[in-house]
């Protein structure tokens, strides 16, 4: 199978978690504590007109991948929404910021598409294709994490083959079908091995495999390693009390029916499998997560399950312990507890988000609670056209910390605000779009956000962000985005210019007519056009080519001349 590592690395579209350098141990004990101060109205004018995406491009489209649940919610988040208790007891909770990041690589490597010209569904000329998309994860040159390697590869590496297997195995009698002039058995094929990360540090290393060949697609598979030793740690090792955890669980179930609903979720045999010990769970700084299976935009979601005032149902030497730098998730009633303002005592955020009666978004309005001190956000203050909250994240910057509010709306569109918090005070920053690839492992400093873009055709493209520049807004890490485009087809030979593996000029090129070519990379500032030429069944390299691509008129062009005239398989979202 090729692999195009060199190409990604050079663009740096892997997600690299660089190893860091041993911190100064630094411990604080934290009484928890619900709130800290009475409820009083916050007089903070927030920042206004909030800077457009400079990403985004005339599109009218809407993202085919979007996930499963958001969809088909239309009402406010807060309409039956229970909030749970998350510190129930006055009790002790250390957060210990010594850990170090693993040097991991966590690339989608083996990306490969086979295409033949054929007619799809529609009876229309199209680009037919079968293609796998399989996660890798490995450590760079660290002989102290041989165990945990091989810890990760004793469940992860049969998995990963049994669905490269099965993707060559297709692809061998798709390449039988076309070749004998025939339709394949399915005008498009895809093949997943999907992996999320939820802890890499030098105390646990925890995964989930979330889709692949062999797993049922209800069904996901979670670890939790310890990183010294590569011993796996079984519930038992992590929870204390079983019958404990299953009330507290109940309790976060039947907090929010709608969601439970949505997702259809068989809340019976969640709990059950907590007697059974096979509880698909991942741990975090601050819980553990229950991990479902959505098989939407996102591979998986999670129900987050707060240790902090549940301390006696946990071992707790797992938990509080964290990087410098980090992200952690609010739950299930979007409440976030931890200390953000260094007083040594555990602070609370929680959101709220409603519209008017018949989805009358002129009436919505945010609601924030920092310690018991409101903050009431309305269009007078920043666009709020969503229908509800999907989730918040309290990001560790260089900077301090952020509150990011993720808001999605009926068609999938998602918006997230982002506060900074000062002290006792927090302030609206901006709004960004773009949707985050995980609900599981993100540092500040580099994690993956989505776009939909218009090239050859609509397609999804990714770029690795950051959030350690100061001003709260994430910043590119790199200027070219990398694609998860489908191919098209060339209708008539197309001209460009040959690159090489560094994405230097080498010289003018052609790409035949009939040739297989998917858009690879883009530039949407100043629209520079990467495409990759699939040679006939991967016998001969890639091609890299740089198109001459405009978009004139809300019209995207090549040399001038609309894609439509010159590929099949052009299809544009909405």
């Amino acid at each position: 199978m090729k692999r195009i590592v060199a190409v990604l690395l050079s663009m740096g579209m892997i997600l690299s978690l660089a190893g860091c350098t041993s911190k100064d141990e630094t411990k604080k004990t934290k009484k928890t504590k619900k709130t800290k101060k009475t409820t009083t109205e916050a007089t903070d004018d927030p920042t206004e007109d909030p800077t457009d995406d400079p990403t985004d491009i005339p599109s009218d489209s809407s993202d085919i991948n979007a996930p499963d649940d958001p969809t088909t919610d239309t009402t406010s988040d807060t309409s039956d929404t229970v909030p749970v208790d998350t510190s129930a007891a006055p009790s002790v909770f250390t957060i210990d910021e010594s850990l170090s990041e693993l040097p991991l690589y966590y690339p989608q490597e083996d990306i490969e598409y086979a295409g033949a010209l054929g007619t799809n569904d529609f009876d229309e000329e199209d680009t037919l294709f079968v293609t796998i998309d399989a996660n890798d994860m490995y450590f760079r040159g660290d002989p102290s994490l041989q165990n945990l390697q091989a810890a990760i590869d004793q469940h992860m590496a049969s998995y990963r083959q049994g669905t490269i297997d099965a993707y060559l195995a297709a692809k061998e009698k798709f390449q039988a079908d076309t070749s004998a002039g025939n339709a394949p058995e399915k005008s498009f094929q895809y093949f997943n091995f999907h992996v999320e990360m939820y802890r890499s540090d030098s105390q646990i290393f925890s995964y989930a495999i979330v889709d692949a060949e062999g797993l049922p697609k209800d069904q996901v598979e979670t670890h939790n390693i310890l990183t010294e030793t590569g011993a796996f740690l079984e519930l038992d090792d992590v929870v204390r009390d079983r019958e404990g955890l299953k009330a507290y669980l109940k309790e976060i179930f039947d907090s929010n029916p709608t969601q439970i609903s949505i997702w259809d979720l068989d809340t019976d045999t969640y709990l059950k499998s907590i007697d059974d010990g096979t509880f698909p769970f991942t741990m975090t700084y601050d819980a553990i997560d229950l991990v479902i299976p959505t098989h939407g935009y996102l591979y998986s979601e999670t129900i987050k399950i707060p240790v902090i005032g549940h301390e006696e149902l946990f071992n707790m030497e797992y938990f509080g312990k964290t990087p410098s730098y980090y992200t952690i998730y609010s739950d299930f009633a979007s409440n976030i507890v931890w200390d953000v303002n260094g007083d040594g005592e555990m602070d609370s955020l929680n959101a709220a988000y409603s519209i008017g009666p018949n989805a009358n978004y002129d009436e919505a309005k945010l609601d924030i609670d920092f310690n018991g001190t409101q903050y009431s956000y309305t269009n007078a203050d920043f666009e709020l056209t969503s229908n509800r909250i999907w989730y918040s994240m309290l990001m560790k910057t260089d900077h301090g910390y952020y509150l990011l509010i993720r808001l999605i709306a009926i068609d999938s569109y998602i918006d997230t605000l982002v506060f900074k918090i000062d002290g006792d005070k927090l302030s609206y920053v901006d709004t960004f779009y773009g949707k985050f690839r995980t609900m599981g492992y993100i540092h500040p400093g580099y994690f993956e956000l989505t776009s939909n873009f218009d090239v050859l055709g609509s397609g999804t493209f990714i770029n690795q962000f950051s959030m350690m520049n100061g001003n709260g807004v994430p910043q590119t890490n790199y200027s070219l985005y990398s694609s998860a485009a489908t191919p098209v087809t060339a209708k008539v030979d197309v001209a460009g210019a040959l690159l090489d593996s560094s994405l230097t000029y080498i010289e003018d090129y052609t790409i035949k007519a009939g040739a297989h070519i998917r858009p690879m990379f883009y530039n949407p500032v100043d629209r520079t056009l990467i495409v990759q030429v699939l040679t006939d069944f991967f016998e001969d390299d890639y091609a890299w080519v740089e198109l001459d691509f405009t978009i004139e008129d809300y019209e995207c062009r090549v040399n001038g001349t609309s894609v439509y005239d010159l590929f099949y398989g052009i299809m544009y979202w909405g």
